[in-house]
C-alpha cells in the first residue's frame, strides 16, 4: 500500500576540521547543516545513479520501506515519475509540515502612468483608479509576499464605461484567501470627480494634518514626535448623509511610518473614495533647553530681561554725563583754549616753515619732522587716573549686565517660540 510522505530538511552531522590556536592541534568537530533537497536514485545505494531530486516540502508515494540499513543508510522505495526509485528514509516524514497563512501582497501596480489611490500598502485591500475613455485594459502587476502563495487577477480586461472592479485574489499556502479590490472608473475624469462622494471634515485629535484638509486632497502626512503613541482618534464626517466611513490602521501604531486609511462608501457600495494619512512616529528632537523651565516662566524671564535692559541704559546715560563733566573740569579750559589761542600762531608757523622747507636739505627736513612730532605729542591731553577708572568701570558693567540681559532674552524668546509652536499643534 502506497503511503504519501513529504521531504523535510534534515540536520545532517558534518565533520569539519578546526584548529585550536592555543594548542596548535587539529581536531574533528561536528557541525550541523540543513539540506534543502534530496537525491532520487535508481537503486538503494549511494553509488547508484541519480535520476532526479525532491525539494523540501515535495510529496511522494512510498511503496516500500527497508527493514535493514545498507551501509548505514535506510532506504525507502518510492514512485517517481511513473518508475520505481529509492530515497534515503531519513529525509522523509509522514507528517505534513505546517503551511504558511501569509496571504499579503508585497507590491501592486497598474503601470507606470497610472497611480492607485491610496498608495499601495499590504494592509489596504481597496483602491480607486480613474482612467480615460481610451483605456480598455489594465496591466496589473501583483507580487505575493510569500513565494508559495498564489495570485489570481480578474476584471482587468475589457473595461466598460463607468464603474469596473478588478480583483486580485491571494491564496496562501494553507488555503486562506485575501482579496484586493481596485474600483476603476472609466470615462471623463472631471465628471467622475463631481460624482464621487467625499469627506466634509477630517481631523486627528491633538495633531495637525499636512497639508490642511480639503475634500479634493486625498493624501496627508502627520508628524508625531512621541514614541508612546500607539493609537490615534480620527474624526471623519462624510458630505453625504447615507455614506459609511471605515477607518483602518489607526490602532497598534509602530515606530516609523504608519498608513491610516479612511474609506468613504456610498449606501449601495457602488462608490468608494479613499483618503490616506501617513503618520510618522519618531523620537522627539533634542533641544537645548534648561530642564525644569516651562512656558509659565516666560513672563518671568521676559520681565527680568526688560528690567535689566532699563538698568543698563540708565548706567550708560549716567556714565556719559559724568564723564563729560569730568572732562570739562580736568582739561576743558586748556583744551578749549588750545584751538582758539594757537590758531593764529599755527598759521604763521605753517607759512614760515613752508618757506624754510624749500631751503633745507633732506636731513634737516627729517630732523624738523621729528621735532614737529615731539611738539604734537606734547599737545596730547592724557586722561586722569580718575577718568580711566570711571571708563573701565562703565565698560565692565556694560559687559556683565549686557551678557545677563542677552542670556535672559534668548531664554525668554526660546520659550516663547516653543509656546507658540505648541499652540499650533
Amino acid at each position: 500500500m502506497a503511503l504519501e510522505v513529504v521531504v523535510v530538511a534534515l540536520e545532517a552531522q558534518v565533520a569539519q576540521k578546526v584548529t585550536l590556536h592555543s594548542q596548535h592541534q587539529h581536531l574533528q568537530k561536528k557541525t550541523k547543516q540543513y539540506m534543502h533537497s534530496v537525491n532520487v536514485r535508481s537503486s538503494y545505494s549511494t553509488s547508484s545513479s541519480v535520476i532526479g531530486s525532491l525539494d523540501v516540502g515535495d510529496s511522494v508515494k512510498r511503496t516500500g520501506l527497508a527493514t535493514k540499513a545498507v551501509n548505514g543508510v535506510t532506504w525507502s522505495r518510492v514512485s517517481y515519475n511513473g518508475r520505481t526509485a529509492y530515497v534515503s528514509s531519513s529525509y522523509l516524514t509522514t507528517e505534513k509540515p505546517e503551511e504558511s497563512n501569509n496571504k499579503d501582497l508585497k507590491s501592486l501596480s497598474v503601470g507606470d502612468s497610472l497611480e492607485l489611490t491610496p498608495a499601495f500598502s499590504a494592509d489596504v485591500t481597496e483602491y480607486t483608479l480613474a482612467v480615460g475613455e481610451d483605456v480598455t485594459s489594465l496591466d496589473v502587476e501583483a507580487v505575493a509576499d510569500d513565494e508559495n502563495a498564489k495570485v489570481e487577477i480578474t476584471g482587468n480586461d475589457n473595461l466598460l464605461m463607468g464603474e469596473n472592479t478588478v480583483e486580485i485574489k491571494v491564496t496562501a499556502e494553507d488555503g486562506t484567501v485575501r482579496t484586493y479590490t481596485i474600483n476603476v472608473t472609466k470615462g471623463d475624469t472631471a465628471a467622475i470627480a463631481e460624482n464621487t462622494i467625499s469627506l466634509e471634515t477630517l481631523s486627528i485629535d491633538g495633531y495637525t494634518l499636512s497639508p490642511a484638509f480639503s475634500k479634493n486632497i486625498y493624501e496627508y502626512t502627520l508628524d508625531i514626535p512621541d514614541t508612546s503613541v500607539t493609537s490615534l482618534n480620527v474624526n471623519a464626517i462624510s458630505d453625504t448623509d447615507d455614506a459609511s466611513i471605515e477607518i483602518i490602521g489607526n490602532n497598534n501604531l509602530q515606530l516609523g511610518e504608519n498608513v491610516i486609511t479612511i474609506l468613504v462608501k456610498s449606501a449601495d457600495g457602488s462608490e468608494v473614495t479613499t483618503y490616506q494619512v501617513i503618520a510618522n512616529i519618531h523620537e522627539p528632537e533634542k533641544t537645548q533647553i534648561i530642564a525644569g523651565i516651562d512656558n509659565e516662566d516666560l513672563f518671568l524671564y521676559g520681565g527680568v530681561g526688560l528690567a535689566a535692559l532699563v538698568v543698563i541704559i540708565i548706567i550708560i546715560i549716567v556714565a556719559i554725563v559724568k564723564n563729560r563733566k569730568n572732562a570739562d573740569d580736568d582739561y576743558g579750559t586748556y583744551y578749549g583754549g588750545f584751538t582758539s589761542l594757537n590758531n593764529d600762531k599755527n598759521d604763521k608757523d605753517n607759512k614760515k616753515s613752508k618757506k624754510e622747507k624749500d631751503k633745507k636739505s633732506v636731513f634737516k627736513r627729517i630732523a624738523a619732522w621729528f621735532k614737529d612730532l615731539k611738539k604734537e605729542f606734547k599737545k596730547v591731553v592724557w586722561p586722569t587716573k580718575k577718568s580711566v577708572f570711571n571708563n573701565t568701570l562703565v565698560v565692565l558693567c556694560v559687559v556683565i549686565v549686557g551678557s545677563v540681559v542677552i542670556g535672559l532674552l534668548d531664554l525668554g524668546f526660546l520659550n516663547l517660540m516653543q509656546f507658540l509652536m505648541g499652540l499650533s499643534k
